[in-house]
């Protein structure tokens, strides 16, 4: 019964890693950008950004840039 427990601990651990390590770029802007409650504008007003900043973040996040 012990070794049935630690097998799907770790099972769920490779797992979660493997979940983790495939996320793209964009999906990754975007979530960071959401858990920090930010909107795009704000976001690219951040990194540098002036003109059409939220357009600019958009595109990141869509995978056109």
């Amino acid at each position: 019964m012990k070794i049935l427990a630690i097998t799907t601990a770790l099972l769920f651990a490779i797992n979660s890693y493997a979940q983790i390590t495939t996320i793209t770029t964009k999906e990754k802007i975007k979530r960071v950008r959401l858990h920090r409650h930010m909107k795009q504008r704000e976001l690219g007003e951040l990194v540098g950004f002036t003109d059409g900043a939220a357009n600019r973040i958009a595109q990141y996040e869509s995978g056109f840039r």
